[in-house]
């Protein structure tokens, strides 16, 4: 039996994500909170922090996938 490293990773880092979710969850919700204050209308701080947290579920969303998709056959 051979170990697939991509998916043990892609398990740690899921179980790492939930460790954080449990511990800082309402920070985190709040973080996330701003992306919906992107458009104008709000402060140049909110706006970057909305930027900052959009990147970031981009930036997981890709690893995430490409994780996945990588075939070392």
């Amino acid at each position: 039996m051979k170990i697939r490293w991509n998916n043990l990773a892609l398990i740690l880092i899921g179980l790492v994500v939930l460790l954080l979710w449990l511990q800082a969850g309402d920070t985190i919700r709040t973080f996330l909170a701003n992306i919906k204050n992107i458009g104008p209308g709000h402060s140049s701080d909110e706006q970057t922090q909305g930027l900052i947290a959009l990147g970031f579920l981009c930036a997981a969303f890709i690893a995430g996938f490409r994780l996945l998709l990588r075939n070392n056959n």
